[in-house]
């Protein structure tokens, strides 16, 4: 379908991060929630927050019920049935259902009310809208209800419709739509009991199967809900059966609801089969309305589209220093925060190249959602790193680096290029950049010729998709990134279970697929699926968490791509690849070389007491001291002033250093010993 197809353009594309799991792992998600199964007998009316203060409440309702009396408006609500809600209001009811339905689920709306989003959004959309025949045109149509929507919209007030509190998270959309896991039933065993959530202080769900060695075998679930904590506290739930289908289930009062699954044990997979049987059905809330997650996605999408733009538009950029501000650099210790700068090129133009040590490092972010979005997830301020190498042979000064082919870099892979070559393309690429000189005698032990081998060696390899979520996560509850303000509502290895499914079903085995290889090589397989992984590792009594928590061995290799062309190599994203010219150059001799390199991120990278104090702050040259007084690293480019944050060049050296770092926002302060 148009989904699969737009979830592999992704999966091939450079998203392949922690910004496109999410993004991509999450909207499938929720868009395949939106399309599955709602509860006809009831309309879906406006979704109502918890959070929502009692201010909030009776904006809402006043913006709903107008002149009607309003215990009649609240009846119409929570009981449209009631004969005493009064025909009328029901209508007005039903007409905000609708509206809000249509503008979640039909592309004619969404493209009205929220111009200027990639085409592919309205595709999906459109697909979605007509897989389950809404009447989308009569939506589209209704010029009073796009009107309203629109209203809605600009003055902020769709967002009571959507679940979100305005006082305390509306300016908060990015990576909204994450969820929050409350259990699980499996079939004919364990229940979910002793559950609740924000609205409902008991939440129960059981499942059994039905009908079982014939070709109508179903597990049937029930799903209890009581003790709603408010009047208008109203949950989004989704019911989730890997290859059976997702159900989604709006609670707005006290009750039971239904639901079954087709699956046949026979004709499934053993893993499949397995995973049913001992994972059973998933359950989970969404922290907003579906109107609200589909407008979160909607704002993540401009936040992160910033990889297939150059120049970078005035709205990503925007939503990059919002970003920024909110999710990277709210601690202290992140600060102080970026801001505009004027200086451009003029650092770099005016330094002699003499002052670049061989085995220097280049700290990179560019605005464009990829970057910010990897700093939140790993706790860093940039979002990429490169390496200067001279050549012992003629002294020139090289820029090499792993990074991909997208709209602003124009080759692929492992790569080296002249040094003011590597700048004229980084400032057309709208890098910022800072020099990270290493001390004397690292630089000393610095051997440029080894290093250069390496890369000879690695040369056009294909970016490390393969294996760059794994070198992030050392815990397994301490590395996954938290929505502010309060930054207690937080990834969770449950969710990124999900993805990794969903991303493995969809990708299948491609170069470019981010889970499967890495986690065959933990459990010493090849060329099995996530979940045939997983049902291994179960029969050895390794869990998901254990298997995703494995430090990643530098012996391992991957089938990727050379230059374009199958090949057998090393998967390496750009910090690892950074660590690997100086481990290769004999940085890391004093530990005897003990490091896996693939488990380094940025953070753990440039907190190695690796560099130069005495060219830091007041040691810097004076070009860098006048272009940006305020900085303890000379940036050498960017519109841009940024900081190396946290904890730059702070942690000694020792063997196997970063293989179990947490780093939990908003302060990623990381474990001692880490």
């Amino acid at each position: 379908n148009s989904f699969c197809t737009l979830l592999r353009k992704l999966a091939m594309a450079r998203l392949a991060t922690l910004g496109t799991v999410l993004a991509c792992g999450l909207l499938a998600c929720v868009a395949t929630a939106s399309i599955v199964n709602r509860d006809a007998a009831r309309p879906s009316r406006y979704y109502q927050s918890p959070l929502l203060t009692v201010d909030g409440q009776e904006q809402a309702l006043s913006l709903i019920c107008g002149s009607v009396p309003r215990k009649e408006c609240i009846d119409a609500f929570t009981n449209p049935s009631r004969a005493n809600a009064g025909a009328a209001v029901r209508a007005v009811g039903d007409n905000v259902a609708a509206a809000l339905a249509g503008a979640v689920r039909a592309a004619p709306v969404l493209k009205t009310i929220y111009p200027g989003l990639p085409p592919e959004v309205y595709d999906f959309f459109s697909f979605a809208a007509n897989d389950i025949g809404l009447a989308t045109a009569a939506m589209a149509a209704d010029a009073d209800i796009v009107a309203r929507l629109t209203e809605m919209r600009v003055d902020g007030t769709w967002r009571k419709f959507a679940g979100v509190e305005p006082s305390a998270t509306d300016d908060y959309p990015y990576f909204g739509f994450l969820t929050k896991i409350i259990g699980n039933a499996v079939p004919g065993g364990a229940a979910l009991t002793g559950a609740s959530t924000e609205c409902f202080e008991n939440v129960t769900m059981t499942a059994s199967w039905s009908n079982v060695n014939t070709s109508a075998s179903a597990i049937d679930v029930t799903l209890s809900a009581s003790g709603q904590k408010s009047l208008l506290c109203t949950d989004t739930l989704a019911l989730g059966v890997w290859g059976a289908g997702i159900h989604v289930a709006t609670i707005d009062a006290a009750t039971t609801k239904t639901f079954s699954y087709a699956f046949d044990p026979a004709s499934a997979t053993p893993a499949r089969r397995w995973f049913v049987e001992s994972q059973g059905i998933r359950l989970v809330r969404f922290n907003k309305g579906v109107l609200g997650l589909i407008l979160d996605a909607a704002a993540t999408v401009t936040l992160i589209q910033g990889f297939g733009q150059n120049p970078v538009t005035n709205a990503t950029m925007k939503a990059n220093f919002d970003f920024m501000r909110k999710y990277v650099e709210a601690s202290p210790r992140m600060q102080p925060v970026s801001q505009p700068r004027s200086a451009g090129r003029s650092v770099v133009d005016a330094l002699d190249e003499s002052y670049i040590q061989s085995g220097d490092s280049l700290i990179v972010v560019r605005y464009d959602g990829l970057d910010p979005v990897i700093g939140w997830g790993e706790g860093f301020t940039a979002g990429h790193s490169v390496i200067a190498v001279r050549s012992p042979t003629n002294g020139t000064l090289y820029v090499c680096e792993s990074t991909a082919h997208d709209a602003y870099w124009t080759r692929n892979g492992i790569q080296c290029h002249e040094w003011r070559t590597w700048f004229d393309l980084a400032v057309q690429a709208e890098y910022n950049v800072l020099l990270a000189p290493l001390g004397p005698e690292q630089a000393a032990k610095f051997n440029s010729t080894a290093a250069l081998e390496f890369w000879k060696e690695t040369e056009g390899l294909n970016y490390g998709y393969l294996n760059f979520l794994f070198g992030w996560i050392d815990t397994k509850n301490a590395n996954f990134p938290c929505l502010p303000p309060t930054f207690d509502y937080c990834l969770n290895v449950d969710m990124v279970e999900t993805i990794a499914l969903l991303w493995d079903d969809a990708a299948g085995n491609v170069p470019n697929n981010v889970f499967r290889q890495a986690l065959n090589h933990r459990v010493g397989t090849s060329d099995l699926s996530v979940e045939e992984v997983m049902m291994v590792g179960a029969q050895r009594g390794l869990t998901f968490q254990d298997l995703y928590v494995m430090p990643e061995q530098d012996a391992w290799r991957y089938n990727t791509t050379r230059y374009g062309a199958p090949a057998v190599g090393r998967a390496m994203v750009c910090c690892v690849f950074v660590c690997h010219m100086w481990k290769h150059g004999g940085l890391f001799d004093g530990i005897d070389r003990e490091i896996n390199c693939g488990e380094q991120t940025l953070w753990d990278i440039y907190s190695m007491q690796n560099f130069d104090p005495a060219k830091l702050g007041d040691g810097r040259p004076q070009v860098c001291k006048t272009a940006d007084p305020n900085n303890q690293l000379c940036q050498l480019i960017g519109t841009h002033t940024f900081h190396a944050k946290p904890d730059f060049n702070t942690r000694p050296l020792y063997k196997h250093m970063g293989q179990n770092c947490s780093s939990t926002c908003p302060n990623y302060v990381r474990a001692a010993g880490c």
